[in-house]
C-alpha cells in the first residue's frame, strides 16, 4: 500500500468493554495518490471495525496548504447506521480559486412590532434596544466551497499527518 501506517507510541486506549481509540502516524508516498482518497482497512490500524477517525495533527508546509478529510463510504449511513467493515477513505483538498462569497444579511433598527427599549418595558421577553441589529442565517454564492480534491497522482510525501481511528 502507498499509504504507510505507523502505531504512535502508547496511544491505545480502551474506552469500553471492546471498544478503543489508536492513534497512527499516516505518511503518504510520492505521486500515488488515488481519485477519492487512499483506502484504509480496520485490519491496517489493528481493528475489525471502524466506527469512525479524526485528523488529529497535520504538518504544515509552505508550498501549499491541503485539509485532510476521512470519508465513511456512503452504505454505512442509513435508519439503521452500519459498522464500517471495509476502511475509511482518507482525502485530501487543496485550496482552490474563491468561487463565491460569504455574507451575513443584517437588518438594522428595531423591528415595528417590538417595543422601543425605554426603561418602561425593558423586563418585556421582545425587547430590542432602539437601533439594534438582527442577524440571519449566513449564505454562500458560488460553488459548494472554496477547496478541490487533489488530483489523482499528486506528490502528497511531504504531508504526513496523525489519525485517531475509533472502533474495535
Amino acid at each position: 500500500m502507498a499509504l504507510t501506517l505507523k502505531h504512535i507510541p502508547d496511544q491505545t486506549f480502551m474506552i469500553g468493554p471492546s471498544a478503543g481509540w489508536r492513534a497512527y502516524q499516516a505518511t503518504p508516498a510520492a505521486a500515488d495518490y488515488a481519485t477519492g482518497g487512499y483506502l484504509i482497512t480496520p485490519a491496517e490500524v489493528d481493528m475489525y471495525n471502524i466506527i469512525g477517525a479524526l485528523v488529529i495533527g497535520t504538518k504544515y508546509q509552505s508550498g501549499g496548504t491541503i485539509i485532510w478529510q476521512i470519508n465513511q463510504p456512503s452504505g454505512n449511513y442509513g435508519a439503521s447506521p452500519v459498522e464500517n467493515t471495509t476502511g475509511v477513505y482518507l482525502t485530501a483538498w487543496e485550496a482552490a480559486a474563491a468561487t463565491g462569497t460569504i455574507s451575513i444579511p443584517v437588518e438594522a433598527g428595531t423591528p415595528a412590532t417590538y417595543p422601543v427599549g425605554t426603561a418602561a418595558n425593558t423586563g418585556n421577553t421582545n425587547f430590542v434596544a432602539t437601533g439594534a441589529v438582527t442577524i440571519t442565517n449566513a449564505t454562500f454564492t458560488g460553488a459548494a466551497g472554496d477547496f478541490s480534491e487533489v488530483g489523482a497522482g499528486t506528490d502528497l510525501s511531504g504531508f504526513p499527518m496523525w489519525i485517531l481511528f475509533i472502533g474495535y
